[in-house]
């Protein structure tokens, strides 16, 4: 996981397609909170949840762990199956 995510850890800025191509292949088979999505990245969980994460559940390109509690605190994201980055 750390090897998917250096490009973007190391890069001060990101263009949205890039992190959002990152974040899908993060979460490939796996849930991963924002708090690991955010120590992966090196970015702070607010702004991965707000920036990237809700609009790629909105997309219906992430599905959320706990789908019935979106603010569960153990919340977790999956890229959903068939969605490539």
């Amino acid at each position: 996981m750390q090897r998917i995510a250096a490009p973007v850890a190391a890069a001060k800025r990101t263009q949205p397609e890039t992190m959002q191509a990152t974040l899908l292949q993060l979460c490939q088979g796996r849930f991963l909170t924002l708090r690991q999505l955010s120590e992966l990245l090196q970015r702070s969980p607010k702004n991965i949840g707000e920036r990237h994460v809700a609009p790629l559940v909105k997309a219906g390109k992430l599905e959320l762990r706990y789908p019935n509690v979106p603010n569960h605190r153990q919340q977790g994201y999956r890229t959903v199956e068939g969605v490539t980055a």
